[in-house]
Parts: structure tokens; sequence; C-alpha cells
């Protein structure tokens, strides 16, 4: 995979890189879901999901705006080595949906909080990605 396809630079000025992550989402009311991160930056992720998530993360039917977006906590896992994860967890807005298919969806999330030691595996782990993207096979 050349270094192109796998980093791009996003409207933030931060790099967002491919990812393919399992994470748990928490509503404010309680309900849990399931979705997969598709890339990554320091200004948050981009999930795939379902209509079921999707609906559970944002009931109503219009696009919320960054400031009336629901607080969603976020949990996933990031590996540090070849032998080792570390679980980051943030809240998050939702920043933007796409509609995908019928029943497949993006959605955008910015992170809200973050402590340090959960910015500094992202930026570990986008850092560790940018590198292996110039490395050729």
């Amino acid at each position: 995979m050349s270094g192109s396809s796998q980093l791009r630079k996003n409207l933030r000025h931060y790099a967002r890189v491919n990812a393919h992550f399992s994470a748990q989402l928490t509503t404010p009311t309680g309900l849990v879901r399931q979705a997969d991160i598709e890339n990554i930056s320091r200004a948050g992720v981009m999930l795939s999901c379902n209509r079921e998530t999707l609906e559970t993360l944002q009931p109503t039917s219009h696009t919320p705006t960054p400031v009336e977006s629901a607080q969603i906590e976020l949990h996933f896992e990031v590996p540090v080595d070849a032998y080792h994860t570390e679980t980051v967890s943030s809240t998050c807005k939702v920043i933007y949906v796409r509609r995908l298919a019928r029943d497949r969806f993006q959605v955008g999330l910015s992170f809200g909080t973050l402590t340090h030691d959960n910015l500094q595996l992202i930026t570990c782990y986008l850092k560790n990605q940018h590198q292996d993207a110039g490395k050729m096979p």
C-alpha cells in the first residue's frame, strides 16, 4: 500500500491514518453500541456503522451542529507494539454523518476530553503508522 493512500490530510491540518479498530460507544442514556473505526487523527475518528447504531448515537432526524451534538463515550484499543494494546477513552461529539449505502454510514467524531496518556498513545500510533507508510515492502 502506498503512503499516499494510507495517510491523508484532513481539513483541520491533522494527518488522518487508516485504521481497523473496533470501538465501543456509550450514549448519555447508557446505551452501548459497537462500530468500526475506519481512520484516526489527533482530532478524532471516523466510524463505520449501521443504521441502528447511528440512530442510537443521533436519535433526531436532522444532523446536529457540533454545539448541539450529544456527548458520546468512545473506547477503543490501540496497538502499542506487536504484543500489547492500550485502551483509549474519550468523550466525543458527532461532527458529520455520511450515508454510504442503505444500512451503512460514516460518522465523524471529534475528541473532546483526552487524558495526556491517551493523547500520547494516539500520537505514537499515528507516528508509527506514518513511518510504516513510508517504508517500501
